[in-house]
């Protein structure tokens, strides 16, 4: 990948993507929120990437912005 600028709408895009394929409703744009804080997904740092982010971390996340 390369070092390029990631946005929020960028992030929110691949979340709604993943949480598509699971059963339930969550908060995109507070999951997106943390993701970036926690992360630092708009760094163009190439460590910062979401797809390198632990997934159980990622889903701890999710679970905390379920709305159902």
């Amino acid at each position: 990948m390369r070092n390029e600028i990631v946005t929020s709408a960028d992030v929110a895009r691949s979340v709604r993507l993943t949480l598509d394929t699971v059963e339930g409703t969550y908060d995109v744009q507070a999951i997106t929120a943390e993701l970036i804080a926690t992360y630092d997904l708009t760094s163009r740092h190439p460590a910062h990437r979401l797809d390198l982010i632990d997934d159980a971390e990622f889903w701890a996340i999710v679970a905390k912005h379920a709305t159902d």
